[in-house]
């Protein structure tokens, strides 16, 4: 309605809708597609599916594109025009109605070939940045500087989160320039909620329409070194007919407790299925099968999919954006911001009178995270469940737990601004005292100020075009920081564990570290999956399967 209202008055020209993940992307470009057919008629502007390799337009594949040859020559003139911008990611932003990751936008700030024509395409859209707390401090300051180039060109935008703390909100409201004084725990957990915030505006209350409230018990379980042990109660729900969610942390960690679920015949009836084939939902799946993955997630848990037992297990993937919903949710520890989004998938749709949904939060057996702290002030044998590696800051965990704890009940949205400042406020964050506490809060302030630094470095300098020089291509700079992930071709077609045509997988770069090659020396099709051997050597050596993509020697934490 934001971008109607401004496209109606002559003040934006486009709209491209900037998602966290390519599974975000999809789900919500399926909503804005329906939408914009709804509003404009069968007229409608092109609406473009802004991720490489899984690119559409008004819905339909672009597995038709006219060739190298053939672009400045189509004889369908008008299919030619609506297609044009799909046709390279660098014309992406060009598109009247797009979806797409934020990586997308950013490209437009960072010092890379293309910037400015991504930039210029860009300054006449609402830009909508959604799920904005999810950013860590090198995508924040990089983002700050897209919507200081972005608002100085005339450009509207629009951040949406619902889980954005106070700090980071005052970041963002100071594109350009130093952020204000963050406001005392007490005043930013006095604000109104949900709220819209600008700069030089009070907060302003917002009124939800729907006017829905959701009570939800929170369980705290000491289980996160043993989430087997949940097997028993996991198929009294499956009795009961629950839909049940679990999220852990990492893909090892999901791909470990299917196989443990599938050993239990009752469970294994209900669990997740991709074309009848059991399986985990997470990242590590090939592009062809991902696409059918997503969609059979919406068709089992989705809005009108059927009533009955279902018991889907997977990662993060599962958190943002995606119109599930569940009676019980079983996650690890994680920050706050991040339980709350992945609570969001709770009795989310209304299916009739139900009991109090449950979030179910496994918790390690130690109470004081502040023992897993080192003398580097880093965490002691990172990995399990992602505790100190996918998620750095143990003071927000730390806080978290004991907000999980105690347990309470928790009402949303009433409570949301509440739990979030508890756990992140720096004057919150402060309360955790000791040396080891003080010792992990400057490791944690170091990685920040690296961060930073690497995202001054990497964005675009305020300078006029020509007036500075690109590093090299081979500078390779990116818009988030530890991915390095490897496209790795695999030579010759082969079909995957859910019957699709695959000719290349894409490897983590945890699991690629020190990886030179980009086409696989060694495949052998087996009957349930690829045995992928990367290079000549044997010390990449992965397998895919129904679970995924596992490295043969990588532990399951």
């Amino acid at each position: 309605m934001h971008f109607l209202a401004l496209f109606a008055a002559g003040h934006v020209d486009g709209l491209y809708f900037a998602l966290p993940t390519r599974v975000a992307a999809r789900e919500l470009y399926r909503r804005v597609l329906e939408a914009t057919k709804r509003v404009f008629g069968p007229d409608h502007p092109p609406v473009l599916l802004a991720v490489p390799g899984y690119t559409h337009i008004d819905g339909e594949p672009l597995n038709a594109l006219p060739s190298e040859t053939h672009l400045y020559h189509e004889q369908d003139q008008f299919h030619r025009e609506r297609t044009w911008a799909a046709e390279r990611p660098k014309r992406f932003l060009a598109a009247p109605v797009a979806v797409g990751t934020i990586d997308q936008a950013l490209f437009s700030a960072i010092q890379v070939p293309h910037a400015h024509l991504r930039a210029a395409c860009l300054d006449r859209s609402l830009l909508v940045i959604d799920e904005v707390h999810s950013s860590d401090v090198y995508m924040r300051y990089l983002s700050r500087k897209l919507l200081e180039r972005h608002l100085k060109a005339g450009g509207r935008a629009l951040l949406l989160s619902a889980t954005l703390g106070s700090a980071a909100r005052a970041e963002y409201l100071s594109p350009g320039r130093r952020p204000r004084p963050v406001e005392s725990f007490e005043e930013a957990t006095t604000r109104p909620y949900p709220a819209l915030s600008a700069p030089n505006m009070e907060m302003r209350a917002l009124t939800d329409p729907a006017g829905y409230v959701k009570t939800v018990q929170l369980q705290p379980l000491n289980c996160l070194s043993t989430p087997e042990t949940l097997l028993p109660e996991l198929r009294n729900a499956m009795y009961a007919g629950q839909r049940v969610l679990v999220i852990m942390n990492t893909v090892g960690r999901a791909i470990a407790l299917t196989r443990q679920v599938e050993t239990d015949p009752e469970l294994a009836a209900s669990l997740f299925t991709v074309e009848n084939r059991r399986c985990p939902h997470h990242g590590r799946f090939a592009r062809v099968d991902r696409e059918l993955m997503d969609h059979a997630v919406g068709a089992a848990l989705g809005k009108g999919s059927p009533s009955g037992a279902r018991l889907l297990i997977g990662t993060q993937t599962l958190e943002q954006s995606l119109d599930i919903d569940a009676d019980w949710l079983v996650t690890d520890l994680c920050p706050i911001d991040v339980l709350l989004q992945r609570i969001g998938r709770l009795h989310r749709h209304d299916r009739g009178l139900r009991p109090m949904p449950v979030c179910t939060v496994l918790l390690p057996e130690e109470d004081d995270f502040s023992s897993f702290i080192n003398r580097s002030g880093e965490v002691r044998q990172k990995g399990l469940a992602g505790l100190g590696s996918v998620y750095e800051d143990l003071r927000i965990l730390q806080l978290t737990r004991d907000l999980v704890a105690q347990p309470p009940r928790i009402q949303i949205p009433r409570d949301n601004r509440l739990l979030v400042e508890t756990a992140t406020h720096p004057e919150r964050l402060a309360t955790l005292q000791g040396e080891a506490w003080a010792r992990h809060a400057q490791h944690i302030e170091g990685i920040g100020g690296a961060q930073q630094s690497a995202a001054h470095s990497a964005a675009m300098p305020d300078k006029h075009f020509g007036d500075f020089i690109f590093p090299p291509i081979e500078d390779q700079l990116v818009t988030r920081l530890g991915l390095n992930n490897r496209q790795l071709a695999l030579g010759d077609i082969y079909t995957s564990p859910f019957g699709q045509a695959m000719d290349e997988i894409n490897i983590p770069g945890h699991l690629a570290k020190g990886l030179e090659s980009e086409q696989a020396h060694r495949i052998i099709q087996e009957p349930d999956s690829l045995l992928i051997q990367a290079d000549p050597a044997g010390q990449f050596v992965y397998r895919y399967s129904r679970f995924g993509l596992e490295k043969i020697d990588e532990p399951a934490r």
